[in-house]
């Protein structure tokens, strides 16, 4: 009986070990390398980022669009003559409008006799002292691009602010003549086009005087 025993011991071990040779082999787990950046990579790494996203962000220059131009014709002289051009223009189909613009005078209306802005208020008053001890009527100038300068009086006369300008140097202060002009306003006529033939341009300003045609940007409205 006991060699049944170590009979079915020993099949037992036989029928272990094949088995365990039939098992898979565990499949090797692959080895990955992690290469970690340095400070000095991982900075350079910030700062490309931040360059990129300072790209993006770069505002976009408006686009700005030019001024529609018009042609416009004056000045005219007087309203009756305004009219007769703008009558002509609107006959050929064009849209009119009426522009009024204030312009110096041909004419000098006034000179201004004044001294210079000298360095400050107390040099000024010096002056002012010296040019009332010798009775010439005077004032300083307070406001403006001239201010802390002395003013000797506007005269229609061109003459009489000459001589009173040589008075003055004759004292040895520097005194100047500014011409002064008047504002008048002149009419002018717009159409609503700039690109007209220069004959249909002719046709309606024809008659006018001295009336002139030119490219300007559109009035508003």
């Amino acid at each position: 009986m006991r060699w049944i025993f170590f009979l079915l011991v020993l099949a037992n071990l036989l029928l272990l070990a094949f088995f365990w040779q039939q098992q898979p082999a565990t499949a090797a787990v692959p080895v990955t390398t992690l290469n970690v950046p340095s400070a000095e990579q991982r900075l350079q790494l910030v700062n490309e980022a931040r360059t990129r996203l300072a790209q993006r962000q770069q505002p976009v220059a408006p686009v700005v669009s030019k001024p529609r131009l018009c042609q416009v014709a004056g000045p005219f002289m007087d309203q009756q003559r305004l009219n007769d051009a703008r009558a002509r223009a609107v006959a050929v189909g064009l849209q009119t409008r009426v522009k009024r613009i204030s312009a110096p005078s041909a004419e000098p209306t006034e000179y201004w006799v004044h001294v210079p802005p000298q360095a400050n208020r107390q040099q000024a008053r010096k002056v002012l002292r010296e040019l009332q001890s010798r009775r010439i009527d005077s004032y300083i100038i307070t406001q403006g691009e001239l201010a802390d300068g002395v003013s000797l009086g506007l005269f229609r006369n061109q003459s009489s602010a000459e001589n009173l300008q040589n008075q003055v140097r004759a004292l040895g202060i520097d005194v100047r003549i500014q011409v002064v002009s008047d504002t008048q306003d002149e009419l002018w006529l717009e159409l609503n086009e700039a690109d007209i033939a220069e004959d249909l341009l002719q046709r309606i300003s024809d008659g006018m005087g001295d009336v002139r045609w030119k490219k300007l940007a559109c009035s508003a409205g």
